[in-house]
């Protein structure tokens, strides 16, 4: 029979006869949080923020019917914006942009339904 419960250890949350429903977090041997997503019959919705060993944020997104939906972050390991853009049903729209650590614009795409449509790059 499936379990019905909560879930303790290295990823925390709950289940519902075996289903993942709410949210789960996951955890480095440290105990220093990985991640933590909301789940709906067992697929990932809502807000997604996963975590660098050091406690900075890694990335943060959003999911929508297991698939990756709205804006979406990503940092380097000292907390400087990465990457910016926007997903749509887990592909691509719009402009995704790149940055250097130091903050300054490295390259800006433009996607159209996870296709590449032009690059600009900046020194």
């Amino acid at each position: 029979e499936p379990f019905t419960g909560k879930v303790t250890g290295e990823q925390q949350g709950f289940l519902k006869n075996g289903i993942k429903e709410g949210y789960w977090s996951r955890y480095y041997e440290n105990g220093q949080l990985i991640d933590k997503i909301e789940y709906v019959n067992n697929k990932k919705n809502g807000p997604w923020i996963n975590y660098y060993r050091n406690g900075n944020v890694f990335v943060k997104g959003n999911y929508k019917n297991n698939e990756l939906h709205g804006e979406y972050f990503k940092y380097y390991t000292n907390g400087t914006l990465k990457e910016k853009g926007n997903y749509n049903n887990d592909k691509l729209d719009g402009e995704y942009n790149k940055y250097y650590t130091n903050g300054t614009q490295k390259e800006k795409g433009i996607y159209n339904n996870g296709k590449l449509l032009e690059v600009f790059t900046y020194k």
